[in-house]
């Protein structure tokens, strides 16, 4: 039974991913009275089955960073958001891992550029970033992991000693040895940053 409701949510999930793009709908649906149930909701999805309902709703979450509201929400909801999307088993889905690492790009430039002053936000942003170099190996989600570490220390002191004391440096040299040109690149510059 519980397979039959994932495979009917699928057209649900699709339509909201689009429909986050509308400010009035993410307003209503990350609104102070909807939010908490929306997060609820979004938390139960990502321990799907399939793995289509996880990649939509990662695109869904990275929708919801275009408009305040759902910046708003998910800030104060990064624990509770990125606990799930953490532990999400990705190793054979190419899709999920690009979507892991996009809504961390997103969490990183909304903490550097919007959010600077808030407390805790991009050293939560590398440990995420730690944890998910030992699960990425995907070269899209590789390079887009490597934006948001980079995102997260360029130019700051504080966090590139944070960096290089967390275990990303395995993940520095796979992707280093990357045949992508874009992705042994940006390997070499953010370890030239933290190294």
């Amino acid at each position: 039974m519980a397979s039959v409701l994932e495979n009917r949510l699928f057209p649900v999930l699709d339509l909201l991913r689009f429909s986050m793009l509308e400010e009035d709908i993410s307003e209503e649906l990350c609104s102070a009275e909807n939010g908490e149930s929306f997060v609820d909701c979004v938390c139960r999805v990502l321990s799907s089955e399939l793995s289509t309902n996880r990649t939509l709703v990662l695109r869904i979450l990275c929708n919801a960073f275009r408009h305040p509201c759902g910046r708003r929400l998910l800030v104060s909801h990064f624990d509770r958001v990125m606990a799930p999307v953490l532990r999400l088993q990705s190793e054979f889905e190419p899709s999920v891992q690009t979507m892991q690492a996009t809504l961390l790009v997103n969490y990183v430039v909304l903490f550097r550029r919007h959010l600077s002053g808030v407390e805790g936000g991009i050293t939560k942003c590398l440990r995420a970033a730690a944890e998910l170099c030992q699960s990425i190996f995907e070269p899209e989600a590789c390079f887009l992991l490597l934006v948001a570490i980079g995102t997260a220390v360029h130019g700051d002191d504080e966090y590139q000693k944070m960096a290089c004391k967390l275990d990303i440096q395995n993940f520095l040299s796979m992707c280093r040895g990357c045949e992508v040109e874009r992705v042994y690149k940006a390997a070499e510059m953010v370890s030239n940053w933290i190294e």
